[in-house]
């Protein structure tokens, strides 16, 4: 975050991906004052027809996670420009570039298709037939379709019949298939259509080279090495390691294949080492350990010198002391991660939330009462809900063991 003298809020930035350039570049234009959230709200509030600056706060607002004010954002915006003449961007996940409203159009869809039944994904499609969001709004759509068996397979077959060659399609229809157990010949085929497809791909696809190639063709080395570079095979060995421990853990849940289950946890931990992976490569490697019966591979991945080594480090600590809670063992240990991580950081919902399911989980109802009423003091409006939520089970936990 940015903040001005008073410490008002003048832009933000969520996340980070490479090259730092790009980033830098990205702070410098916010240091000048362009296209900030406090520039944008400023010039919305004196020109209230203003769509672009509706949509552009929207996106600061979806980068944010700020969902209610993103959403109003893009009515605003929708409303001021329905046949999207404002102007085109490129959409900060996919990177299509498409016009302000269609995009708008797009996450609204998404967000209601839940309260919709799947009626605001079918006017996206309907609208935006040339979309380039079709095959996800569609797969979305299947999604939603999902309580009918029939309607779901009818819509996945008309997607996997337009769009044969897309994994995201193909796997979202084989993974409906296998759930809901509905026509085994028929999964067996999109089966056998994604090996074909995926059989000789590269853990690192090709066009990072041909990235690389067209820098160098610009006699920009270092924008090559930027697109084919460390920070390319880092992220993509995070993947790989990522991969790596959802198949050992895939295998423990059936309790067999434990060999190669074991070697894939071990080999995922090699590539990155506990220290410095995400926090999910951690979890699974240690999940996939303790349910092959390896408890001991589980501690050293995430035990005791684990919580030492970062004790002053909240993230690292409510990993630990969740991961222990949920596992149900080392819970004075957990406990112990999770106060420590009230002291470092006193208002943070997250660490009293942390506290509140550990003491939970060890049945001292009175302690875990407490802290979780404490998160729900410290949390947003949209996070109260549903901590107050978790404190009316543990209150109903409580009452039974009386």
């Amino acid at each position: 975050m940015i903040l001005d003298g008073r410490g008002t809020p003048i832009d933000w930035h969520v996340g980070y991906q490479p090259p730092a350039e790009a980033f830098i570049a990205a702070l410098e234009k916010s240091a000048t004052g362009i296209d900030t959230v406090k520039a944008l709200t400023e010039r919305f509030a004196a020109s209230p027809k203003d769509a672009e600056a509706a949509f552009k706060l929207a996106l600061k607002y979806e980068a944010a996670v700020r969902d209610t004010e993103a959403a109003e954002k893009w009515r605003d915006g929708i409303a001021r420009d329905p046949e999207g003449k404002v102007g085109t961007m490129i959409d900060p996940t996919y990177k299509y570039r498409v016009t302000y409203t269609e995009y708008g159009e797009y996450r609204l869809a998404v967000a209601s298709a839940g309260t919709s039944k799947g009626a605001s994904l079918h006017a996206f499609l309907k609208k935006y037939p040339n979309s380039p969001f079709q095959t996800r709004v569609g797969r979305r759509l299947g999604t939603a379709l999902s309580s009918s068996k029939e309607q779901a397979t009818e819509w996945y077959e008309q997607l996997a019949a337009k769009y044969p060659d897309d994994l995201l399609v193909l796997e979202e229809y084989l993974g409906f298939l296998v759930r809901t157990k509905t026509n085994p010949e028929r999964a067996q085929e999109i089966g056998a259509r994604l090996l074909a497809i995926q059989r000789n791909r590269s853990p690192i696809d090709p066009f990072y080279k041909s990235l690389a190639g067209l820098n160098y063709a610009r006699n920009d080395p270092g924008a090559a090495v930027g697109a084919y570079g460390p920070d390319v095979v880092k992220n993509r060995t995070r993947l790989m390691a990522l991969d790596l421990t959802r198949y050992a853990v895939y295998w423990a849940d059936r309790k067999t294949n434990a060999e190669s289950g074991l070697w894939a946890a071990d080999a995922a931990l090699t590539l990155c080492p506990p220290d410095g992976a995400q926090a999910a490569i951690v979890i699974y490697a240690a999940e996939a350990y303790l349910k092959f019966g390896r408890e001991d591979k589980a501690l050293a991945v995430i035990g005791p010198e684990y919580a030492k080594k970062h004790w002053n480090e909240s993230g690292p600590l409510w990993t630990y002391a969740n991961f222990w809670t949920r596992q149900g063992l080392h819970l004075d240990e957990a406990v112990a991660a999770a106060k420590r991580m009230t002291e470092i950081s006193p208002h943070d919902w997250n660490a009293w939330d942390a506290l509140g399911e550990a003491y939970g989980k060890q049945k001292n109802y009175p302690l875990a009462i407490a802290a979780a009423e404490k998160a729900i003091e410290l949390a947003d409006e949209d996070t109260k809900g549903w901590l107050r939520n978790k404190v009316a089970g543990l209150k109903a936990e409580a009452a039974k063991a009386k």
